[in-house]
């Protein structure tokens, strides 16, 4: 913005100390005064505030519903799971599990691994416990040896079409099954190693909720298969089941429940035979 002098009143060139047309001594001036800045409106901190406050209604609302729908899921599961365990005689009082049994802090006691060797006819190195568990070790090499006779023994059975039934021929898928599985089991393994072959878990006073969750899962993940989803096991425990391919057995015994994995190598009368003399024990 240009100056102008006081005197004359003629333009003034910018920062000039004289006039250039009256040559009147100019004073040294105040800056010219800075324009009028309309003041910027006050914070609204009622809006920040009513923001916050709608966010964190909308959070609670969000959270309650969440909260509701995982009570609602949780109550059509309970529903669900209590209805077909009534269908499947499932809702007896604990008392129709049969008596407490006998405790021990050590599941390996009540199956020794040479009582095992002899009912598997595999060198048994060793039974860790784990917890209520004990995992019993067959010597690598041995158990290779014993997993690929199996595998030789089901190709020869499957090439001559010795199953004669649908039965025969689970019998020799779960042969070769569990072949398979011991000789992949000692592959890579030291000389003189072991391998686990066997597992058995015995969960005390948990009888009724292990069995109606066993049978729970196994309707569930046999679901639209043909046959049925799971085998009794006649004669054994107050109540027994097989696994599909032999790859397990279930036992109630009073209020215990007692898994025996047999995955690798055991066959499914190894198995049975193992769990007999557990049982004996308890």
């Amino acid at each position: 913005m240009a100056n102008f002098c006081p005197s004359c009143g003629k333009p003034l060139a910018p920062e000039a100390g004289f006039c250039a047309h009256c040559g009147s001594r100019l004073a040294a001036g105040a800056p010219a005064p800075p324009q009028a800045v309309s003041p910027a409106p006050a914070a609204k901190g009622s809006g920040l505030g009513k923001i916050l406050l709608i966010v964190v209604l909308v959070l609670g609302f969000l959270g309650v519903a969440v909260v509701g729908g995982v009570v609602y899921v949780g109550y059509k599961i309970k529903n669900k799971a209590e209805s077909v365990a009534q269908d499947m005689g499932l809702n007896q009082p604990q008392g129709a599990y049969g008596p407490a049994l006998r405790r021990t802090a050590d599941v390996c006691s009540l199956l020794s691994k040479d009582e095992l060797q002899e009912i598997m006819s595999l060198p048994i190195v060793r039974a860790d416990r784990e917890g209520n568990s004990c995992t019993y070790y067959g010597e690598a090499a041995a158990t290779a040896a014993g997993g690929e006779a199996k595998v030789k023994e089901s190709f020869e059975k499957l090439q001559k079409s010795e199953p004669k039934s649908v039965e025969d021929a689970k019998a020799v898928m779960e042969q070769l099954t569990k072949g398979l599985a011991g000789a992949a089991a000692a592959t890579g393994s030291a000389p003189g190693g072991a391998v686990p072959v066997l597992k058995i878990t015995v969960n005390w006073g948990e009888a009724k909720s292990q069995e109606a969750a066993f049978k729970i899962a196994m309707k569930g993940l046999t679901a639209g298969l043909p046959g049925k989803y799971m085998e009794n096991i006649p004669d054994l425990g107050d109540r027994a089941y097989s696994a599909p391919m032999g790859a397990a057995i279930f036992v109630v015994k009073g209020d215990a429940w007692i898994e025996v994995d047999s995955r690798v190598m055991a066959t499914r009368e190894q198995a049975i035979a193992a769990a007999e003399k557990l049982l004996s024990r308890l």
